[in-house]
């Protein structure tokens, strides 16, 4: 393994010009782009370049596969569980309101559950999640459930200061059926 890049004393002058008309490139189509000769030949007309061709493909081959986008395939074993509040705006006895949701979701199969609520509160919180297992089954591994933990502290801090709130949050573990 090489400890720094090999030296390439006719090129390294113009890998900036190089780099420059890449990026350009970037916000073009896949067909409209320059190619490694087109770079090539325009690196030896407007700027003097005096190298050879190969050197200034393997430079651009390199610089496109370094900013090519990746792709990371997901896995997701059986019974993993993700759940999350959220907010939407919802049309009840034809008045427009804010409600609060909570979805389920199993991403192995790709099942869902979703239920509203007038308000985030921990028990809400605790009947979707209950509604949840109930729905899917129990389904889902009590040691692979994503958050609950989490889930407990994001309901005590969505407390605030609101005593009754607190008061609520703090019968969490007790509200929560276990999936086992």
């Amino acid at each position: 393994m090489r400890s720094r890049p090999p030296a390439r004393p006719k090129l390294d002058r113009f890998t900036g010009i190089i780099d420059g008309i890449l990026a350009a490139d970037e916000g073009r189509p896949r067909k409209q782009r320059r190619t490694s000769k087109r770079i090539f030949e325009r690196l030896c007309d407007e700027h003097g370049y005096a190298g050879g061709i190969t050197i200034v493909k393997d430079y651009v081959r390199a610089q496109r596969l370094r900013h090519r986008e990746v792709f990371v395939p997901l896995w997701h074993d059986p019974g993993h569980a993700q759940v999350d509040f959220g907010e939407a705006l919802a049309e009840i006895a034809e008045v427009e309101r804010k409600i609060h949701f909570c979805a389920m979701d199993l991403p192995h199969s790709d099942a869902c559950f979703v239920q509203a609520y007038p308000a985030q509160t921990a028990k809400a919180f605790c009947d979707g999640r209950n509604a949840a297992f109930e729905f899917f089954g129990r389904v889902v591994h009590p040691d692979r459930e994503y958050g609950l933990t989490y889930w407990f502290n994001v309901a005590v801090a969505g407390c605030g200061t609101d005593k009754h709130k607190i008061d609520e949050a703090s019968h969490l573990p007790h509200l929560v059926q276990r999936s086992d």
